[in-house]
């Protein structure tokens, strides 16, 4: 070991105490240490304010497109067929007596019935009856003015009609006085030969003509 090293030790071993003294000025009361340190009061931390996060969009599902709808086909409307008119039926009111042509006329638009039951009880010479719409008539030919007035008032208070007409009756007379008692509506078709047209009881139209059996032809 070097020489100024070893005189250096020497010299720090044999130093006195003092040298080893406090600072001046600085005294160490015990009393001091023995007091409690003051405790710091931390202010309380205050809560920290929930951040509030806007909602994020949610991403809205692509909307379905919608599927046309399926074309439907247009049916065209069905058109009921208009009624067929009914052909006319032709009645031949043949005969040169008015009574005859009376008694055809009423075979065709009314229904027949006896008559006996028509006259209920009376004795009157008629040669037809029948029945239309309710209407209920008693054919009769050349009776008296008197017979036929008497008959006509006892059968009218039984519902019943009495036709009495001249043997040489003009055909227009015939036909309306017939149409008359029985509430049957008709019209002139035509002249020559004498035509009508009326309908039955069924609501079919009827062609009345109005000649001899030489005119139908």
């Amino acid at each position: 070991m070097k020489l100024p090293v070893l005189l250096a030790l020497a010299a720090l071993m044999t130093a006195p105490p003092a040298s080893f003294a406090a600072p001046a000025g600085f005294e160490l009361d015990l009393k001091e240490l023995k007091k409690p340190s003051p405790t710091l009061i931390t202010p309380p931390k205050r809560a920290a304010t929930p951040q509030t996060t806007k909602p994020q969009p949610t991403a809205k599902a692509p909307a379905k497109k919608a599927r046309p709808a399926a074309k439907t086909a247009l049916r065209a409307p069905k058109i009921a067929p208009a009624p067929q008119q009914a052909a006319e039926q032709l009645v031949l009111l043949d005969g040169a007596k008015a009574c005859i042509r009376a008694r055809l006329l009423l075979e065709a638009v009314a229904k027949p019935i006896p008559v006996e039951d028509a006259l209920q009880g009376l004795t009157l010479p008629a040669i037809a009856a029948g029945r239309h719409q309710g209407a209920t008539v008693v054919l009769a030919c050349d009776l008296p003015t008197a017979e036929a007035y008497t008959f006509g008032r006892l059968l009218e208070a039984d519902g019943v009609t009495l036709i009495n007409l001249a043997a040489d009756a003009a055909a227009e007379l015939t036909v309306a006085t017939v149409a008359e008692a029985l509430g049957l509506s008709y019209r002139l078709l035509q002249d020559n030969p004498l035509s009508y047209l009326t309908s039955d009881q069924q609501g079919r139209p009827l062609r009345l003509v109005i000649g001899t059996s030489s005119t139908s032809n």
